[in-house]
């Protein structure tokens, strides 16, 4: 009962919040809404139907409310515990979120539990021209799963994922758009053979529906098409996010790092934000701006650099820095003069607790990854220290008293970072 009373409340929350009363104003409507509107109506009706949840969460991707989307496919997982389908949209608007070590975590779930389950035809929300679906329920959680390893430069385990999904592909459609991120994945990882062994796995006699960028970027790895012409068929919108992508990914094989620069920057400017090859071009820009970012001006997490336009003086550019085990202003003495409790020792620094089993094992067994990071820390706490500088106060909580602090924000307008923020700082 509560459950079901738990599920009318979120329909409610998702009618209201487009635009609608308990009757909705079909003039005021776009065509999405008015989907919405009556797949919310369908739900309500029939609160045991599996499909219908699943479309409620689908039609609110649509209209890019990708967290009630989450909440709806959560809702559903209470009710149909570790149920496919659900992990798998929900996975896909993790995805849509930045959250990738959710949408990792909901598709490999989904994976184990399709293992011993036939495949299925799933249908499209937005019918290509033929009305005829191009992809199943285990090629959608392996092609998800794969952008869900790629988006956290996992590289090899993203090409093992997508050409998974090749493997299960029934339709040329789902076949080339598997092949290029998998080729992607497998020159990312440095693994050129294996790269060109799938792309010459699917060249040939092939029938697309509606999957003709994909088409087109698999020719150009093969150099059956020219990147000029590829260049010049861009236009706007997923269209230019998907064969975009796929363009800059060969200016990087090419060492052409400034067109491939501009094109990352043109695709994230104008194109959709959800759209796989968005998402992709933000990660690898985010990678070049950082290394190209002048000294003092950026902030570190998981030992990446992240641009800030305040200026910054690091730990790692010789600035305070909270990992050396010795006093800052006295550096022949060792242990503080006069520790807090429980702090007279050399190291001023914890161990930062991980509360998701499984993000704790992949943080012990390889460090700390942003996308874990990011997942992690969800609260930043501010205090006004009465020390007036920053020098002083590094001296009171590094020197004195054994303490630290992640960061110092000076009268000037100066931020200090004295360690990573995937460590715990002792205060």
């Amino acid at each position: 009962m509560l459950k079901t009373v738990n599920l009318m409340m979120l329909l409610a929350f998702c009618l209201g919040n487009s635009g609608c009363a308990s009757k909705p104003d079909e003039e005021s409507l776009s065509p999405q809404e008015e989907d919405l509107a009556a797949a919310t109506a369908y739900l309500a009706e029939n609160p045991d139907d599996l499909d219908a949840l699943i479309w409620v969460g689908r039609r609110l991707g649509y209209l890019r409310r990708y967290a009630e989307a989450v909440e709806i496919y959560t809702e559903g997982l209470r009710r149909w515990k570790d149920e496919p389908q659900l992990l798998r949209h929900r996975g896909h608007r993790y995805l849509s979120l930045r959250r990738f070590d959710l949408a990792e975590r909901d598709l490999r779930l989904a994976s184990e539990v399709t293992s011993r389950r036939p495949d299925a035809i799933e249908p499209d929300g937005i019918p290509n021209s033929l009305n005829i679906p191009t992809s199943t329920l285990h090629t959608n959680i392996y092609y998800h799963l794969g952008l869900a390893h790629f988006y956290q430069r996992r590289w090899s385990r993203a090409a093992l994922a997508f050409e998974e999904c090749l493997s299960r592909s029934t339709r040329d459609d789902m076949r080339v758009a598997a092949a290029n991120w998998a080729a992607l994945s497998f020159f990312r990882a440095d693994d050129v053979p294996s790269g060109a062994r799938i792309l010459k796995s699917i060249a040939g006699s092939i029938h697309i529906i509606e999957n003709t960028d994909y088409d087109d970027l698999c020719k150009l790895q093969l150099g059956q098409m020219d990147p000029s012409d590829v260049m010049a068929s861009l236009s706007g919108g997923i269209g230019l996010a998907t064969k975009g992508y796929g363009l800059s990914a060969f200016l990087q094989r090419l060492g052409a790092e400034i067109e491939r620069g501009d094109l990352l920057r043109r695709i994230v400017s104008s194109t959709p934000q959800s759209s796989f090859g968005h998402i992709a071009a933000e990660m690898d820009l985010s990678h070049m701006d950082a290394e190209d970012l002048p000294p003092g001006h950026s902030l570190f997490l998981a030992g990446r650099r992240f641009p800030v336009t305040a200026p910054v003086k690091s730990y790692q550019q010789g600035s305070y820095d909270a990992t050396r085990e010795t006093c800052w202003f006295v550096s022949d003495r060792i242990l503080p003069s006069r520790p807090s409790r429980g702090c007279n020792t050399p190291t001023r620094l914890g161990t930062r607790g991980v509360d998701d089993p499984e993000r704790k094992l992949r943080v012990e067994e390889n460090g700390w990854t942003v996308a874990d990071a990011q997942a992690q820390i969800d609260q930043f706490v501010i205090h006004f220290d009465v020390c007036v500088t920053s020098q002083r106060c590094f001296q009171v909580l590094h020197d004195i008293r054994g303490l630290s602090v992640h960061f110092m924000l000076d009268v000037d307008g100066t931020i200090y970072q004295t360690c990573d923020m995937t460590v715990r700082a002792r205060h």
